[in-house]
């Protein structure tokens, strides 16, 4: 009964929030998926170009997550503290869900980024709808049709030739940064089986809540204030070598 009552709160929280804005529902859903998407895809540059001064994935990856941390605490803090309350038995999910879909996928991805060219990294990330769809169908039953099957194959096909996998100059066969970039696609494919499921009892901002995942692992004020640190000591150590180059 307590379940059902979030899941209703949740839904009419977000037909609410839609309906404030004037915005049909599957408008403004394409509209924040196409918007992350460019955000997203700007990762990959940023990252290379930190890469210049010679800062560590573990670094990039601490600073990445802790300021996601402290934004999104504030942000759920001032706005809607409610959005933070899980059930104490839901816990260990979100330590897992953090830990593998944020914290694995961070590390494996900035090491792939680190260790081969930025075509290769993403070539390898976006395998990643293949895992999502045989872990749908394995934990969630949905069904494997051929239609599936043919939009896998395309979505690849055209992701390898947006990002120039054709051209051999742009390939970096690295072993161990292929085996990182596969590991990130695996992880992030982890990410969306995970959130399906977390959805069905909560919303979308307590899928993200900084409290029960943080960087990966952090809890409550102790978490908050672990990050806090890691993200000022990551920022000091990038702005040394910066200055230092």
């Amino acid at each position: 009964m307590q379940d059902d009552m979030v899941i209703r709160s949740t839904q009419q929280g977000t037909h609410v929030a839609v309906r404030s804005l004037g915005i049909p529902g599957p408008t403004l859903g394409y509209a924040m998926a196409f918007a992350a998407a460019v955000i997203w895809g700007t990762l990959g540059v940023f990252a290379k170009f930190i890469y210049r001064y010679d800062v560590d994935p573990v670094v990039l990856v601490t600073l990445r997550g802790s300021i996601a941390f402290v934004t999104l605490l504030a942000l759920l803090v001032v706005g809607d503290r409610s959005r933070l309350r899980v059930h104490r038995e839901d816990l260990w999910f979100f330590a897992l869900f953090g830990l593998i879909g944020v914290a694995l996928n961070y590390t494996f991805y900035f090491e792939a980024l680190r260790r081969t060219t930025a075509t290769t990294a993403v070539i390898l990330l976006y395998t990643s709808p293949v895992y999502v769809t045989l872990g749908a169908a394995a934990f969630f039953k949905e069904r494997l049709t051929r239609a599936k099957v043919v939009a896998l194959v395309v979505t690849f096909a055209g992701c390898f030739l947006v990002a120039g996998g054709y051209d051999p100059g742009l390939l970096a066969l690295n072993p161990t940064g292929t085996l990182f970039g596969l590991g990130a696609a695996v992880t992030y494919a982890s990410y969306t089986l995970f959130s399906k499921q977390v959805l069905k009892k909560y919303s979308s901002w307590t899928s993200v809540a900084p409290w029960p995942k943080g960087s990966g692992s952090g809890q409550g004020s102790s978490g908050s204030r672990s990050s806090g640190r890691a993200s000022i000591l990551s920022a000091r150590r990038i702005s040394h070598r910066i200055s230092r180059s």
